[in-house]
């Protein structure tokens, strides 16, 4: 399980840290131990391999065969390391289900603790969106003023360039200044504001971006609008009714 961060939040609940810690401490062990299995699994064959060697040095030499020792011993520490990881297993489970427990018992004053925290970010985010409209405000008047002044300014007379007798072109470059799209500048903004708290101006965007549409405000001029209900036949045949009359 994944205990909900609290202490950053300034929610801080002592004994629920404390099984944060023992969850965390015993998971990196079982994970220590799971890793320790798959390598030991992956020597089986050069274990094998060892004591083939082992025997067929033995046999060419008069000596007793001394077995499967590489084996054997690889057999007894895989065996030993997937009791560590079963037991490290169990309490990782055991542990979770005490903070469990803890999360029951102490979840009225963690709520309490991080709707407070959560409405105070909600005002910092506020107010930061509302510093960021200011700066944009002045941004986009400096860039109208810059514009304004631009066109008051010579422009430099190129250079007279020559040497070593190579032909030389001067070339002038003009930086093309593109507006940034307000319209999703100003969606985003909204929906961030929105995320806060203040729905206000996301709900007119919305509005406004979907509009409601009278489906019946065709009939004052004598049409009326088709029906999805309407068989595709009885519409073709309308349709070439009223080009038969206009051929007429």
């Amino acid at each position: 399980m994944r205990i909900p961060r609290l202490r950053e939040f300034n929610v801080d609940v002592p004994a629920i840290e404390d099984k944060r810690k023992e969850i965390n401490e015993a998971s990196r062990e079982m994970k220590m131990a799971e890793s320790l299995v798959v390598r030991l699994e992956s020597q089986r064959e050069h274990a094998k391999s060892l004591d083939i060697v082992a025997g067929l040095d033995a046999k060419r030499n008069g000596k007793k065969d001394p077995g499967d020792k590489h084996a054997d011993k690889l057999d007894r520490d895989l065996s030993a390391a997937k009791r560590e990881r079963d037991i490290l297993t169990a309490l990782v489970r055991e542990l979770e289900a005490e903070a469990a427990t803890l999360l029951t018992e102490h979840a009225t004053e963690i709520q309490a603790g991080l709707f407070e925290a959560a409405a105070k970010a909600n005002t910092e985010q506020l107010a930061a969106l509302a510093a960021v409209r200011r700066s944009r405000s002045q941004r986009m008047g400096l860039q109208q003023s810059l514009t304004g002044v631009g066109e008051y300014v010579e422009v430099p007379a190129p250079p007279e360039i020559t040497g070593n007798g190579v032909d030389t072109t001067w070339i002038m470059t003009h930086g093309l200044y593109r507006p940034p799209n307000e319209e999703e500048i100003t969606e985003v903004l909204a929906w961030l504001r929105a995320e806060a708290g203040d729905s206000t101006e996301a709900k007119q965007i919305e509005e406004m971006s979907t509009p409601t549409v009278d489906v019946f405000a065709a009939s004052g001029g004598g049409l009326r609008p088709w029906s999805g209900k309407v068989q595709a036949a009885a519409r073709r045949e309308a349709e070439e009714v009223e080009v038969s009359a206009d051929a007429g």
